[in-house]
């Protein structure tokens, strides 16, 4: 480490830090939110019934959560402008597309579950279903993480500071060339 490179340890810590801040977020959400589905199979498991996959997402159940995901997402995005977001166009326009997708299939999934006795031509792909759903709940995942941790590092950046340590540094490595 040079001289001039005497800011790389706080760069780090504060890189530390938000990445244990979304780590914990990221924990709490695969426990608490995704609760009903794995709480369920425990359940079903305890009573010695087997269940694949599809039987959680026939419905269109991780659309759902991919679509809370992508509106939260939208929402810490859009909330404040004191604290401009690194990447905000990019992934809130991401986050949109999940949301709109994610609703429109679980709309069709809905539909075509709810009048699968009606004489309707259309049939419910489960094998579809079931890949595009986990598809979207994990791109709208990553977009959530991916927010997070940049709304962490945006909030916890302070340009007074910053500017103070590169002026310390630059004064410590004029000091020592003139030494």
């Amino acid at each position: 480490m040079t001289a001039l490179d005497t800011t790389e340890p706080a760069l780090r810590w504060r890189y530390k830090h938000e990445l244990h801040r979304t780590a914990a977020w990221l924990f709490t959400h695969l426990i608490c939110a995704l609760m009903p589905l794995w709480g369920s199979w425990l359940l079903l498991k305890l009573g010695k019934h087997s269940t694949g996959l599809s039987d959680y997402v026939s419905h269109g159940e991780f659309c759902l959560y991919a679509a809370a995901l992508a509106g939260t997402t939208l929402f810490v995005i859009l909330r404040e402008e004191r604290h401009p977001l690194r990447g905000r166009l990019w992934t809130g326009l991401i986050a949109a597309a999940l949301l709109m997708s994610s609703a429109l299939v679980f709309a069709g999934a809905f539909t075509l579950n709810y009048t699968s006795g009606a004489s309707i031509p259309l049939e419910l792909d489960i094998a579809f279903l079931t890949t595009i759903s986990i598809v979207l709940y994990f791109a709208a995942l990553v977009t959530a993480v991916i927010t997070l941790f940049l709304e962490g590092l945006s909030q916890s950046y302070d340009p007074r500071k910053a500017q103070m340590r590169e002026q310390g540094a630059l004064t410590q490595a004029f000091r020592s060339i003139k030494d």
